[in-house]
């Protein structure tokens, strides 16, 4: 249920502008989600292109971890990719009481 909203909330987004590609909506989901959040710390999600295409993504945001895996999947969606591979590869996770989740995302 959690990963089916955040799947779906990338479509009612305020994305940055020129967004072209699902790569691109990756990398770019810290800046529209902190777009549409305001007021107090609201955590992030952190990006880094790494080689063949990957993105490294760590949230440390107060969402739970299958909401975070459905929005990735949702942005790569909404900007054409059809199917998203990530795995959760950090040493921590939010539902086991850590402080951030990480991902990889492979496009």
């Amino acid at each position: 249920m959690l990963q089916k909203i955040g799947d779906d909330k990338p479509k009612n987004t305020v994305w940055p502008p020129n967004i072209e590609t699902a790569t691109d909506a990756v990398m770019s989901i810290n800046k529209a989600y902190q777009r549409n959040h305001r007021n107090g710390e609201v955590g992030g999600y952190h990006a880094e292109q790494l080689n063949n295409g990957r993105i490294e993504l760590i949230c440390d945001n107060p969402y739970p971890c299958p909401f975070d895996q459905g929005l990735i999947e949702g942005a790569a969606f909404e900007f054409a990719i059809k199917t998203a591979i990530i795995n959760e590869v950090g040493d921590e996770c939010r539902e086991e009481g850590g402080e951030q989740c990480t991902y990889e995302v492979r496009l």
